[in-house]
């Protein structure tokens, strides 16, 4: 069943149709959580990021996941993960204290076969969750533990947009990361997170954390085991706990994962297709894929009346 909104082909001129439909496209991002602009006219990057400013005025830049397009300041190539694996559904960023309001797909290239955006609604995700499993969740919070420099996974220069040591501690102080250096070049750190957020203009709880992207549960038996050999349980690439330290049992993760499995829904995105995508009201993901694959994404923030952009 669709639930996003589809818009297009346009009748006039993309520029032109956004400075008269702003509003409104606005509030229906804000309904559906995800709009679906087919033959959009974005014939370049600068053309997706007028788009994107559209709903998020101020882009995002400095993004430690997704490497950047060429020279653009803007926008990013999609996060690395091996074309035959499902990649499971998530919050953009939720992991962070700063993350984005909007992320935005630009299609260029489908690919040959499968590759399809996944999408799922957090609020629905939050209202299906066992209750007890919820609020054990708001409670605690959500306990993101990484360990950048094994050699598996992006180092933490990349993912923390550093250079030294020295730079890299700032970077955590400065946003309440806790951190601790296993070896010279191993960093570890953990940040608390909570699990549920209220939408910044609707104020709707929605399920809002990365829990099924990090926790080692998702992994699959061999891939873990393989881990916990080669590193062991303190230090593995990403693991997450509550945010007091206790662990999320593996039947708490089989339950969530169940819930997202139910109420996903997947957008084949054609070249010229742009999905814009309400980073809170919405979960995003992508199915496995065969074969070239070109997509470009923006991120923003929104910006109140009167803020400086």
């Amino acid at each position: 069943m669709q639930r996003h909104t589809v818009i297009g082909p346009l009748p006039e001129p993309l520029d032109a149709y956004l400075v008269t439909h702003r509003d409104g496209l606005r509030r229906q991002l804000h309904v559906s959580g995800a709009l679906l602009f087919r033959q959009s006219g974005c014939d370049s990057p600068e053309a997706f990021a007028r788009l994107v400013r559209c709903f998020a005025p101020a882009l995002m830049r400095e993004n430690g996941e997704h490497v950047a397009l060429g020279a653009t300041e803007h926008i990013y190539t999609p996060v690395l993960h091996a074309p035959e694996q499902k990649l499971v559904w998530h919050n953009e960023n939720s992991f962070n204290a700063d993350w984005p309001d909007i992320i935005a797909f630009r299609s260029v290239r489908p690919a040959d076969r499968g590759g399809e955006t996944l999408l799922v609604d957090s609020r629905a995700v939050l209202a299906a969750i066992d209750p007890d499993v919820v609020a054990e969740f708001r409670a605690k919070g959500v306990c993101y533990v990484r360990t950048m420099g094994l050699g598996v996974g992006l180092d933490w220069r990349q993912v923390l947009q550093v250079s030294t040591a020295a730079q890299a501690e700032q970077h955590c102080r400065s946003r309440g990361i806790a951190f601790r250096w296993l070896d010279d070049d191993v960093l570890q750190t953990r940040s608390i997170r909570p699990a549920v957020e209220s939408h910044a203009v609707t104020g709707e709880d929605c399920w809002f954390n990365q829990a099924q992207h990090w926790h080692p549960w998702f992994l699959g038996a061999d891939v873990r085991q393989e881990l916990r050999d080669a590193f062991g349980d303190e230090a593995l690439p990403r693991d997450c706990r509550f945010g007091d330290g206790s662990a999320i049992d593996d039947d708490v993760m089989d339950h969530i994962n169940t819930v997202y499995e139910r109420l996903e829904w997947s957008v084949p995105l054609a070249a010229g297709d742009v999905l814009v995508v309400d980073n809170v009201l919405l979960a995003h993901g992508r199915n496995p894929y065969a074969g070239p694959r070109e997509l470009h994404v923006a991120m923003g923030r929104y910006v109140a009346e009167g803020d400086s952009v």
